[in-house]
């Protein structure tokens, strides 16, 4: 009995204080979590003694909405958060309950627990953005349940496991910005819940698998990547498919037109930056929800189809870098959205069709290093939210239309080595946000307009008239606005002195008379 009684002293006075806590067994998984986390991580999560008895209120937990502490989620995105997450995990998986965990946006390193395959209940998976190593444990989709898993933003390497097909509700799968490398399993598009696959910015190699009859992707993001072979027939065959974006990878061969017929829903289209032939599929054009068609850096030819405005809802149209042929056609008159058109770098010939002054929603307009001829219609001076306005490197003839001043918006405009004739426009100085002009290696003739860069232009940072018939005293003003970096005149038919109010511009870095 002497031997005993301290222990029984001990254990009555104990008793008392842990009752009076009464803390539940979601709590104590919570704390021994945070208990395996360093120092300085401890402290962020402010996990404090006065809430032990509601874990439900602590920051980053989510309960059930009955009363037995049941935690549902833990989102502990953004927190700071740092060190190893590795056997730690094991105390989240004892929240029987526990349906999301949410660990993104912090700093944690290591490669990713094995554990976290034996967190069967889980449905959500938020690892990324943070800097996990190593392979993907194949233990991870072990969970049946899981329906979202985010990997992206991390130091990830080794292939895909096979074992992704395990979890047949997977709607999502992130493992975007890695070091992945290897095949695509063909399991993965074979997942009938998929809506979401982003593999982009990764080393994958091969070709892509063929696609199920029942496809249910809509969103699939695969670029930056060392794909290779032509594109799959059987994509056609997701008809929920809204964004398809395959930039940046090694596919060649032509677009086969079957695709289309499957694809419309399909909204966004980025094929740039591939080795793709032949011309563009006529069936494309009849994707009528169609926003965004980038298929620049490639090796197309052919035309453009006057059928390309019965994409009625194009907002951004970038063919640039191919081989195309033939004139932009006068039907993309009718794409009131379209923000930006990019057709530069081809062999387009013909001459600007004055329907483009319709696209009042046009910013960006770059049509340089082709053959287009003819005159720049007036029709265009009618886009007052256009800001870039590029058709250098090409045949372009006539007048600068005096109507330019109307275009309020612009803030580059580049016309050199062109056919250009007449004058410089005056009304070219009511444009206040220009900041890059270069009317260069033109046969403009006349004076420079006197009011240029003087209180109309003073943002002006480069302008370059090199190579014209232009005469008469340099504009003393061209430099009042103390932005100008770069002047070049020379080659022109200039007469008096050289302003001095010029020499003293100290922006001016480069300038030649």
């Amino acid at each position: 009995m002497f031997l005993l009684f301290p222990y029984y002293v001990l254990f009555s006075l104990t008793l008392p204080l842990a009752s009076s806590f009464s803390l539940p067994p979601s709590a104590i998984y919570l704390l021994q979590f945070l208990d395996s986390l360093p120092n300085p991580s401890q402290h962020l999560l402010a996990w404090n003694q006065s809430q032990l008895s509601s874990p439900c209120q602590w920051p980053g937990v989510s309960c059930h909405s009955n009363t037995n502490f049941q935690v549902k989620s833990l989102n502990l995105s953004g927190f700071g958060l740092s060190g190893i997450v590795n056997n730690s995990i094991s105390h989240l998986c004892l929240h029987k309950h526990l349906l999301s965990l949410d660990l993104s946006r912090n700093n944690f390193t290591g490669g990713i627990p094995e554990l976290l395959g034996n967190c069967g209940q889980l449905k959500t998976i938020l690892l990324h953005e943070n800097g996990f190593q190593g392979p993907i444990p194949p233990e991870l989709f072990q969970s049946k349940l899981l329906l979202k898993l985010d990997l992206g933003y991390n130091m990830l390497s080794g292939t895909i496991p096979p074992e992704v097909s395990l979890c047949n509700k997977l709607e999502y799968i992130g493992l975007y910005n890695n070091f992945l490398y290897g095949e695509i399993p063909r399991e993965i598009f074979l997942l009938p819940n998929l809506r979401s696959l982003y593999l982009s910015t990764n080393n994958f190699t091969g070709t892509l698998p063929d696609f199920s009859i029942s496809c249910a992707i809509s969103d699939l993001w695969i670029h930056e990547n060392s794909f290779s072979g032509t594109l799959p027939r059987s994509l056609g065959n997701c008809h929920n498919l809204s964004m398809f974006i395959a930039s940046y990878n090694n596919f060649g061969g032509i677009i086969p037109s079957e695709i289309f017929k499957g694809l419309l829903q399909l909204e966004v289209l980025y094929l740039d930056e591939n080795n793709l032939e032949g011309e563009i599929p006529e069936t494309l054009w009849g994707l009528g929800k169609l926003e965004e068609l980038v298929l620049s850096g490639n090796q197309l030819n052919g035309s453009i189809s006057e059928r390309i405005s019965q994409c009625r809802q194009l907002t951004v149209v970038a063919l640039s870098g191919n081989n195309l042929v033939g004139q932009i056609p006068h039907s993309i008159g009718s794409l009131k959205y379209m923000n930006f058109l990019f057709l530069f770098d081809n062999l387009l010939n013909g001459s600007l069709p004055a329907e483009l002054g319709n696209c009042s929603s046009l910013v960006e307009l770059r049509l340089q290093n082709n053959f287009i001829r003819g005159a720049i219609p007036p029709e265009l001076c009618k886009l007052e939210s256009l800001e870039v306005f590029l058709v250098f490197n090409n045949r372009i003839e006539g007048h600068i239309p005096q109507q330019v001043g109307r275009m309020s918006s612009l803030v580059e405009l580049a016309l050199y080595n062109n056919s250009l004739t007449g004058r410089i426009p005056s009304e070219i100085t009511h444009l206040r946000k220009l900041t890059f002009l270069s009317l260069a290696y033109n046969n403009l003739t006349g004076e420079v307009p006197a009011e240029l860069g003087k209180n109309n232009s003073p943002g002006l940072v480069k302008l370059d008239l090199t190579g014209n018939c232009l005469y008469g005293p340099i504009p003393s003003y061209i430099c009042a606005g103390n932005m100008l970096s770069v002047l070049a005149l020379g080659n022109n038919h200039f007469s008096g002195s050289f302003p001095i109010k010029i020499g003293k511009c100290s922006s001016l870095r480069k300038g030649n008379s």
